[in-house]
Protein backbone atom coordinates (compact mmCIF):
# COMPACT_ATOMS: atom_id res chain seq x y z
CA UNK A 1 0.00 0.00 0.00
CA UNK A 2 1.36 3.12 -1.00
CA UNK A 3 1.03 6.26 1.03
CA UNK A 4 0.84 9.86 -0.14
CA UNK A 5 1.84 12.80 2.14
CA UNK A 6 0.40 15.68 0.97
CA UNK A 7 3.08 18.65 2.73
CA UNK A 8 0.68 22.12 3.02
CA UNK A 9 1.33 24.99 0.51
CA UNK A 10 2.05 27.65 2.64
CA UNK A 11 1.85 31.02 0.70
CA UNK A 12 4.25 33.91 2.61
CA UNK A 13 2.76 37.22 2.10
CA UNK A 14 4.92 39.98 1.17
CA UNK A 15 4.56 43.43 3.90
CA UNK A 16 6.08 46.92 3.53
CA UNK A 17 6.61 48.68 6.85
CA UNK A 18 5.13 51.58 7.35
CA UNK A 19 6.24 53.42 10.73
CA UNK A 20 4.37 56.37 10.56
CA UNK A 21 0.46 55.90 12.10
CA UNK A 22 -0.51 59.19 10.29
CA UNK A 23 0.85 57.86 6.95
CA UNK A 24 -1.03 54.92 6.90
CA UNK A 25 -4.19 56.10 8.45
CA UNK A 26 -4.47 57.88 5.10
CA UNK A 27 -3.74 54.47 3.32
CA UNK A 28 -6.89 53.09 5.29
CA UNK A 29 -8.85 55.93 4.51
CA UNK A 30 -8.08 55.63 1.15
CA UNK A 31 -9.40 52.39 0.97
CA UNK A 32 -5.62 51.16 -0.01
CA UNK A 33 -4.64 49.36 3.49
CA UNK A 34 -7.11 46.38 3.04
CA UNK A 35 -6.67 45.25 6.54
CA UNK A 36 -8.18 48.22 8.22
CA UNK A 37 -5.62 48.58 11.09
CA UNK A 38 -3.10 50.95 11.94
CA UNK A 39 0.04 47.92 12.53
CA UNK A 40 2.70 49.21 11.03
CA UNK A 41 2.96 47.49 7.91
CA UNK A 42 0.86 47.60 4.60
CA UNK A 43 0.46 44.43 2.35
CA UNK A 44 3.12 45.37 -0.78
CA UNK A 45 0.25 44.05 -3.08
CA UNK A 46 -2.18 46.71 -1.83
CA UNK A 47 0.41 49.60 -2.84
CA UNK A 48 2.23 48.34 -5.77
CA UNK A 49 -0.37 49.22 -8.26
CA UNK A 50 -1.16 52.62 -6.94
CA UNK A 51 -0.71 54.98 -9.81
CA UNK A 52 -1.91 57.87 -8.09
CA UNK A 53 -1.38 58.87 -3.83
CA UNK A 54 -3.04 62.47 -2.43
CA UNK A 55 -2.00 62.48 1.51
CA UNK A 56 -2.26 66.24 1.89
CA UNK A 57 -2.55 67.81 5.31
CA UNK A 58 -2.33 63.94 7.08
CA UNK A 59 0.14 65.53 9.60
CA UNK A 60 2.79 63.06 8.01
CA UNK A 61 6.43 63.07 9.53
CA UNK A 62 7.87 59.74 7.75
CA UNK A 63 7.28 58.29 4.26
CA UNK A 64 9.14 55.43 4.70
CA UNK A 65 7.08 52.80 2.94
CA UNK A 66 6.87 55.11 -0.45
CA UNK A 67 9.73 53.22 -2.21
CA UNK A 68 7.63 49.98 -2.79
CA UNK A 69 4.67 52.45 -4.94
CA UNK A 70 6.57 50.61 -7.54
CA UNK A 71 3.69 52.05 -10.26
CA UNK A 72 3.35 55.50 -8.49
CA UNK A 73 2.93 58.45 -11.23
CA UNK A 74 1.10 61.35 -9.32
CA UNK A 75 2.28 61.87 -5.50
CA UNK A 76 0.37 64.77 -3.11
CA UNK A 77 2.35 65.37 -0.33
CA UNK A 78 1.37 69.23 0.63
CA UNK A 79 1.30 70.17 4.14
CA UNK A 80 2.91 67.55 5.88
CA UNK A 81 5.77 67.62 8.00
CA UNK A 82 8.38 66.08 6.80
CA UNK A 83 12.07 66.90 6.45
CA UNK A 84 13.42 64.17 4.38
CA UNK A 85 12.29 62.80 0.68
CA UNK A 86 13.92 60.31 -0.84
CA UNK A 87 11.86 59.43 -4.19
CA UNK A 88 14.28 57.20 -5.77
CA UNK A 89 12.41 54.39 -5.64
CA UNK A 90 9.43 55.72 -7.70
CA UNK A 91 11.15 55.53 -11.24
CA UNK A 92 7.95 56.07 -12.66
CA UNK A 93 6.71 58.96 -10.80
CA UNK A 94 5.46 62.25 -12.85
CA UNK A 95 4.16 64.67 -10.68
CA UNK A 96 5.53 65.54 -7.57
CA UNK A 97 3.68 68.06 -5.14
CA UNK A 98 5.38 69.10 -1.85
CA UNK A 99 4.36 72.17 -0.99
CA UNK A 100 4.57 73.96 2.76
CA UNK A 101 6.59 70.84 4.34
CA UNK A 102 9.17 71.62 6.08
CA UNK A 103 12.42 69.83 4.10
CA UNK A 104 15.93 69.47 4.58
CA UNK A 105 16.85 67.23 2.07
CA UNK A 106 14.93 66.12 -1.23
CA UNK A 107 16.11 63.66 -3.35
CA UNK A 108 14.18 63.50 -7.28
CA UNK A 109 17.82 61.99 -9.26
CA UNK A 110 16.35 58.54 -9.90
CA UNK A 111 12.96 60.39 -11.35
CA UNK A 112 13.75 60.76 -14.81
CA UNK A 113 10.11 61.38 -16.13
CA UNK A 114 9.62 63.42 -13.64
CA UNK A 115 7.21 66.63 -15.44
CA UNK A 116 6.20 68.62 -12.76
CA UNK A 117 7.45 69.31 -9.55
CA UNK A 118 6.22 72.09 -6.67
CA UNK A 119 8.40 72.95 -3.91
CA UNK A 120 6.62 76.66 -2.78
CA UNK A 121 7.01 77.51 0.81
CA UNK A 122 9.90 75.29 1.73
CA UNK A 123 11.61 77.68 3.87
CA UNK A 124 14.13 75.14 5.21
CA UNK A 125 15.42 73.59 1.67
CA UNK A 126 18.81 75.10 0.50
CA UNK A 127 19.55 73.16 -2.69
CA UNK A 128 17.90 70.52 -4.83
CA UNK A 129 19.82 68.62 -7.67
CA UNK A 130 17.33 68.54 -10.84
CA UNK A 131 20.31 67.72 -13.24
CA UNK A 132 18.39 64.08 -14.11
CA UNK A 133 15.18 65.29 -14.55
CA UNK A 134 15.32 66.12 -18.34
CA UNK A 135 11.76 66.18 -18.81
CA UNK A 136 10.61 68.30 -15.95
CA UNK A 137 8.38 71.20 -17.39
CA UNK A 138 6.78 72.62 -15.09
CA UNK A 139 8.70 73.57 -11.71
CA UNK A 140 7.36 75.45 -8.99
CA UNK A 141 8.99 77.45 -6.22
CA UNK A 142 7.35 80.03 -5.23
CA UNK A 143 8.42 81.32 -1.59
CA UNK A 144 10.99 78.45 -1.51
CA UNK A 145 14.29 79.03 0.40
CA UNK A 146 16.71 78.05 -2.29
CA UNK A 147 19.16 80.90 -3.51
CA UNK A 148 21.07 78.92 -6.33
CA UNK A 149 19.38 76.71 -8.81
CA UNK A 150 21.06 74.74 -11.71
CA UNK A 151 18.52 74.80 -14.26
CA UNK A 152 21.04 73.97 -17.78
CA UNK A 153 19.83 70.48 -17.95
CA UNK A 154 16.21 70.65 -17.77
CA UNK A 155 15.83 71.33 -21.48
CA UNK A 156 11.68 70.94 -21.58
CA UNK A 157 11.33 73.04 -19.06
CA UNK A 158 8.55 75.12 -19.96
CA UNK A 159 7.11 77.02 -16.75
CA UNK A 160 9.04 78.58 -14.04
CA UNK A 161 6.85 79.99 -10.98
CA UNK A 162 9.72 81.33 -8.71
CA UNK A 163 7.28 84.44 -6.83
CA UNK A 164 8.55 85.14 -3.79
CA UNK A 165 11.81 83.26 -3.92
CA UNK A 166 15.15 83.51 -2.39
CA UNK A 167 16.98 82.91 -5.89
CA UNK A 168 19.86 85.90 -6.34
CA UNK A 169 20.17 84.94 -9.66
CA UNK A 170 19.02 82.85 -13.00
CA UNK A 171 20.24 81.35 -15.76
CA UNK A 172 17.53 80.41 -18.53
CA UNK A 173 19.98 80.74 -21.03
CA UNK A 174 19.32 76.51 -21.84
CA UNK A 175 15.47 76.56 -21.43
CA UNK A 176 14.60 77.50 -25.00
CA UNK A 177 11.49 76.02 -24.47
CA UNK A 178 10.05 78.32 -21.51
CA UNK A 179 6.97 79.99 -22.02
CA UNK A 180 5.82 80.99 -18.45
CA UNK A 181 8.60 82.87 -16.53
CA UNK A 182 7.16 84.20 -12.66
CA UNK A 183 10.22 86.17 -10.76
CA UNK A 184 7.92 88.56 -9.51
CA UNK A 185 9.58 89.57 -6.09
CA UNK A 186 12.62 88.17 -6.38
CA UNK A 187 16.28 89.61 -5.83
CA UNK A 188 17.43 89.70 -9.40
CA UNK A 189 20.20 92.61 -10.55
CA UNK A 190 19.73 91.26 -13.87
CA UNK A 191 17.26 89.09 -16.17
CA UNK A 192 18.34 87.78 -19.13
CA UNK A 193 15.37 86.30 -21.17
CA UNK A 194 16.94 86.53 -25.07
CA UNK A 195 17.27 82.45 -25.63
CA UNK A 196 13.85 82.10 -24.50
CA UNK A 197 12.10 83.02 -27.83
CA UNK A 198 8.86 81.15 -27.24
CA UNK A 199 8.68 82.82 -23.80
CA UNK A 200 4.67 83.75 -23.53
CA UNK A 201 4.03 85.57 -20.14
CA UNK A 202 6.47 87.52 -17.86
CA UNK A 203 6.11 88.82 -14.78
CA UNK A 204 8.31 90.43 -12.78
CA UNK A 205 9.04 93.61 -10.35
CA UNK A 206 8.62 94.22 -6.49
CA UNK A 207 6.25 94.43 -3.84
CA UNK A 208 5.08 98.42 -3.22
CA UNK A 209 7.94 100.33 -1.46
CA UNK A 210 10.61 97.34 -1.49
CA UNK A 211 13.13 97.51 -3.88
CA UNK A 212 14.62 93.91 -3.70
CA UNK A 213 14.63 93.57 -7.73
CA UNK A 214 16.95 96.21 -8.59
CA UNK A 215 16.96 95.41 -12.51
CA UNK A 216 17.71 98.66 -14.87
CA UNK A 217 17.90 96.34 -18.27
CA UNK A 218 15.13 94.43 -20.00
CA UNK A 219 15.35 94.01 -23.20
CA UNK A 220 12.80 91.80 -24.17
CA UNK A 221 13.16 92.16 -28.52
CA UNK A 222 14.16 88.41 -29.15
CA UNK A 223 10.60 87.09 -27.34
CA UNK A 224 8.22 87.36 -30.27
CA UNK A 225 5.95 85.09 -29.10
CA UNK A 226 5.47 87.72 -26.11
CA UNK A 227 1.92 87.73 -25.34
CA UNK A 228 1.93 89.47 -21.77
CA UNK A 229 4.32 91.22 -19.99
CA UNK A 230 3.48 92.59 -16.01
CA UNK A 231 5.98 94.25 -13.93
CA UNK A 232 5.22 96.32 -10.67
CA UNK A 233 7.65 98.74 -8.96
CA UNK A 234 10.87 98.40 -11.43
CA UNK A 235 11.68 101.83 -9.71
CA UNK A 236 15.70 101.08 -11.42
CA UNK A 237 14.78 100.14 -15.00
CA UNK A 238 15.99 102.95 -17.22
CA UNK A 239 15.99 100.97 -20.12
CA UNK A 240 13.19 98.93 -21.61
CA UNK A 241 13.39 97.44 -25.03
CA UNK A 242 9.76 95.94 -26.37
CA UNK A 243 10.42 96.19 -30.12
CA UNK A 244 10.00 91.93 -30.66
CA UNK A 245 7.84 92.81 -34.14
CA UNK A 246 4.56 91.53 -32.38
CA UNK A 247 3.78 94.75 -30.16
CA UNK A 248 0.09 94.23 -31.62
CA UNK A 249 -0.50 90.42 -29.60
CA UNK A 250 1.25 92.47 -26.53
CA UNK A 251 -0.10 93.93 -23.42
CA UNK A 252 1.99 95.56 -21.50
CA UNK A 253 1.30 96.61 -17.28
CA UNK A 254 4.16 98.57 -16.04
CA UNK A 255 2.69 99.94 -12.92
CA UNK A 256 4.34 101.88 -9.88
CA UNK A 257 2.64 101.82 -6.11
CA UNK A 258 4.58 102.96 -2.56
CA UNK A 259 2.54 101.64 -0.28
CA UNK A 260 -1.29 102.34 -1.49
CA UNK A 261 -0.35 105.60 -3.73
CA UNK A 262 -0.05 105.42 -7.32
CA UNK A 263 4.07 106.41 -8.02
CA UNK A 264 6.51 107.17 -11.20
CA UNK A 265 9.00 105.26 -12.60
CA UNK A 266 11.03 107.97 -12.60
CA UNK A 267 14.55 106.34 -14.13
CA UNK A 268 12.57 105.54 -17.53
CA UNK A 269 12.70 108.10 -20.29
CA UNK A 270 12.59 105.82 -23.27
CA UNK A 271 11.14 102.68 -24.43
CA UNK A 272 11.62 100.76 -27.51
CA UNK A 273 8.88 99.75 -29.96
CA UNK A 274 7.94 98.31 -33.04
CA UNK A 275 5.97 101.72 -33.81
CA UNK A 276 6.70 104.60 -31.91
CA UNK A 277 4.74 107.14 -33.90
CA UNK A 278 1.38 105.05 -33.47
CA UNK A 279 3.27 104.92 -29.58
CA UNK A 280 3.53 108.74 -29.24
CA UNK A 281 0.32 109.59 -30.55
CA UNK A 282 -1.82 106.93 -28.38
CA UNK A 283 -3.13 104.62 -30.96
CA UNK A 284 -3.08 100.98 -31.16
CA UNK A 285 -1.83 98.89 -29.52
CA UNK A 286 -0.20 101.31 -27.56
CA UNK A 287 -3.64 102.46 -25.60
CA UNK A 288 -4.32 99.26 -24.30
CA UNK A 289 -0.80 99.26 -22.35
CA UNK A 290 -0.49 100.85 -18.90
CA UNK A 291 2.90 102.57 -18.18
CA UNK A 292 3.39 104.71 -14.87
CA UNK A 293 6.24 106.62 -16.63
CA UNK A 294 7.06 109.89 -17.89
CA UNK A 295 8.80 108.63 -21.48
CA UNK A 296 8.31 108.33 -25.06
CA UNK A 297 8.56 105.79 -26.89
CA UNK A 298 11.09 105.42 -29.28
CA UNK A 299 12.62 102.89 -32.02
CA UNK A 300 16.61 103.28 -30.55
CA UNK A 301 16.60 104.67 -27.41
CA UNK A 302 20.02 104.04 -27.46
CA UNK A 303 19.93 107.71 -28.98
CA UNK A 304 18.13 109.46 -25.84
CA UNK A 305 17.49 112.57 -25.23
CA UNK A 306 19.90 113.69 -26.70
CA UNK A 307 18.31 114.15 -30.45
CA UNK A 308 15.96 116.77 -28.34
CA UNK A 309 18.19 118.07 -25.40
CA UNK A 310 21.92 117.84 -24.26
CA UNK A 311 22.85 117.74 -20.99
CA UNK A 312 24.58 121.20 -21.40
CA UNK A 313 20.66 122.61 -22.87
CA UNK A 314 19.94 122.82 -19.35
CA UNK A 315 21.43 123.82 -15.46
CA UNK A 316 20.22 123.21 -12.31
CA UNK A 317 21.68 125.13 -9.33
CA UNK A 318 22.17 125.25 -6.70
CA UNK A 319 22.22 121.33 -6.12
CA UNK A 320 22.32 120.38 -3.30
CA UNK A 321 19.65 123.40 -2.00
CA UNK A 322 18.04 124.34 0.89
CA UNK A 323 15.27 126.11 -0.08
CA UNK A 324 14.92 127.24 -4.06
CA UNK A 325 16.14 125.93 -7.34
CA UNK A 326 16.88 127.70 -10.89
CA UNK A 327 16.09 125.91 -13.82
CA UNK A 328 18.10 127.89 -16.88
CA UNK A 329 18.08 127.02 -20.56
CA UNK A 330 20.22 127.69 -23.92
CA UNK A 331 18.90 128.78 -27.14
CA UNK A 332 16.09 126.84 -28.61
CA UNK A 333 14.14 124.93 -25.39
CA UNK A 334 11.96 126.55 -23.40
CA UNK A 335 10.22 125.19 -20.51
CA UNK A 336 6.91 124.48 -20.14
CA UNK A 337 6.13 121.99 -17.59
CA UNK A 338 8.60 120.59 -14.03
CA UNK A 339 7.17 117.33 -12.02
CA UNK A 340 8.79 116.90 -8.80
CA UNK A 341 8.73 112.90 -7.75
CA UNK A 342 10.96 111.66 -4.58
CA UNK A 343 13.40 109.03 -4.55
CA UNK A 344 10.31 106.27 -4.33
CA UNK A 345 8.58 107.73 -7.94
CA UNK A 346 5.83 109.29 -6.15
CA UNK A 347 4.85 112.82 -8.10
CA UNK A 348 4.57 115.46 -5.44
CA UNK A 349 4.15 118.36 -7.50
CA UNK A 350 3.00 119.36 -11.31
CA UNK A 351 4.08 123.05 -12.22
CA UNK A 352 3.40 125.01 -15.45
CA UNK A 353 5.39 127.68 -17.07
CA UNK A 354 4.79 130.03 -19.72
CA UNK A 355 7.42 128.91 -22.08
CA UNK A 356 10.32 129.90 -20.13
CA UNK A 357 14.02 129.75 -20.39
CA UNK A 358 14.72 130.34 -16.98
CA UNK A 359 12.35 129.30 -13.72
CA UNK A 360 12.87 129.31 -10.04
CA UNK A 361 10.91 126.58 -8.30
CA UNK A 362 10.37 126.93 -3.98
CA UNK A 363 11.55 123.38 -2.58
CA UNK A 364 11.63 124.92 1.21
CA UNK A 365 8.72 122.49 2.02
CA UNK A 366 10.39 119.51 1.09
CA UNK A 367 11.84 117.03 3.60
CA UNK A 368 15.42 116.49 3.43
CA UNK A 369 16.36 113.88 0.76
CA UNK A 370 16.96 113.01 -2.89
CA UNK A 371 13.91 113.83 -5.38
CA UNK A 372 13.91 114.02 -9.12
CA UNK A 373 12.65 116.93 -11.62
CA UNK A 374 11.13 115.70 -14.88
CA UNK A 375 11.66 119.06 -16.92
CA UNK A 376 9.31 118.99 -20.37
CA UNK A 377 9.90 121.51 -23.43
CA UNK A 378 7.37 123.11 -25.33
CA UNK A 379 7.12 120.19 -27.73
CA UNK A 380 6.74 117.49 -25.19
CA UNK A 381 10.31 116.16 -24.79
CA UNK A 382 10.92 115.73 -21.33
CA UNK A 383 14.58 114.70 -19.38
CA UNK A 384 14.92 114.15 -16.04
CA UNK A 385 17.08 115.80 -13.37
CA UNK A 386 18.12 114.86 -9.84
CA UNK A 387 18.64 117.12 -6.68
CA UNK A 388 19.42 117.45 -3.63
CA UNK A 389 17.51 118.71 -0.64
CA UNK A 390 19.61 119.87 2.55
Amino acid sequence: MAFFFLAPLVLFAQYTLIPDPNFEQALIDLGIDSDGVVNGQVLTSDIETVVALDVRFKNINDLTGIEDFAALEELELRGNNLTTLDMSGNTQLRVLNCLANPLLTINVTQNLLLESLDLSVLHRLDEIDLSQNINLETLIMNGCWIKSIDLSHNINLKNLYAEGSDLLEIDLSNNLLLEFLDVFGVELESLDVSNNILLKELYCGNHGGVDNQTISELDLSNNSNLEVFHAENLFLIESLNLKNNNNDNLLVTLSCVYGDEPCQLTELQCIEVDDPQAGNNNEFPYNTWYINAEFYYSEDCALGTADFWNETDITLYPNPTADGLVLATSDGVAISEVRIFDINGRLLEVLEFQIDKEVSIDVSHLAGGIYFLRIKDDIGISMMKKFIKQ
